[in-house]
């Protein structure tokens, strides 16, 4: 029998809330007392576990997950025939929140992993940039589809580049020279290896910010432009009929409608720009039934056709 590559492609982003450790450095067994309504991330768990298992999407990116979490994560997604990489922001290894990483081992191959800092010292674990107020960083991976009897030239059994980030909330100016680290290292790589890119995590902003608009190629008189680069597509803005009802991705706790925002995306480059299309978009509630808000995100969901 041939087997051949799978050409859609299902792609997820979730930022999960960060729980830290309590004072004796072991998991709160207390309500978070903050006033907003989250729940024990012991209870949390299950209920974003069983939601990644139940979208079952092949790529996922979570963000705000810190070492105890990552650990939980993956003893839940790991036998579901996943698998993760990711490290600590403040020191690349175990210290802060976590941009991670998970895939299917059933769909693809890894072929690298790097990992690199937004600011003037990308190099550097925990080197914090510009205005930000955290260190901020990118999880870049590459994956390959796996097949057997596919042709060579067959763009869908290519090479691809997955990105996961967590933008600064706090500096403008941080995101904005993010974004412009991220696309510049994109174009890099497309214009080397021919390959394409998925951005992929909360970006904290809006689309009318200075950010999106360099990332998607809006913002063409700035100087970090040039007439040879290219920009990411926003998948959300690519379908003509997203899924669902909801379009905010970030909630807060009490679902207030002043907190609503869009600012979790996925993004794709490719070379040429329509290389991979976007089919489906939807963000998904973050609450089902009675049960608790699993998140103050909700989880956003792609499907792309790798063309």
């Amino acid at each position: 029998m041939v087997q051949v590559v799978e050409k859609l492609l299902k792609v997820a982003t979730f930022n999960i809330r960060y729980s830290p450790l309590n004072v004796n450095n072991t998991v709160s067994t207390q309500v978070p007392n903050n006033g907003t309504g989250e729940d024990l991330w012991s209870n949390r768990l299950p209920l974003i576990a069983d939601q990644i298992k139940w979208e079952s999407p092949d790529i996922v990116a979570l963000q705000e997950v810190l070492g105890h979490q990552y650990v939980g994560l993956k003893d839940q997604l790991i036998p579901a025939q996943y698998a993760s990489v990711g490290v600590g922001r403040n020191d690349g290894v175990t210290r802060g929140e976590y941009v991670p990483l998970f895939w299917k081992t059933d769909r693809f191959k890894v072929l690298s992993v790097q990992y690199f800092w937004l600011s003037d010292k990308p190099d550097v674990p925990g080197s914090v940039g510009w205005d930000a107020a955290e260190p901020r960083m990118v999880t870049l991976v590459t994956l390959k589809p796996l097949s057997t009897g596919a042709s060579p030239d067959d763009q869908s059994n290519q090479p691809f580049y997955v990105m996961n980030t967590h933008f600064d909330n706090a500096g403008q100016k941080a995101r904005t020279e993010s974004a412009k680290l991220i696309l510049k290292k994109a174009n890099e790589l497309t214009s080397e290896k021919g390959k394409p890119v998925l951005l992929i995590g909360d970006l904290n902003l809006v689309r009318e910010q200075s950010a999106y608009q360099v990332l998607t190629g809006k913002a063409t008189d700035q100087p970090a432009h040039r007439a040879s680069d290219r920009f990411f597509q926003d998948c959300g803005e690519q379908v003509g009929r997203p899924f669902g009802a909801h379009n905010a991705t970030f909630t807060g706790f009490q679902h207030d409608p002043e907190d609503l925002m869009k600012i979790d995306y996925i993004m794709t480059m490719s070379s040429p720009p329509n290389l991979w299309q976007t089919l489906k978009y939807g963000v998904i509630p973050n609450q089902f039934q009675n049960e608790s808000i699993v998140s103050d995100h909700r989880m956003v969901s792609a499907v792309i056709q790798m063309v």
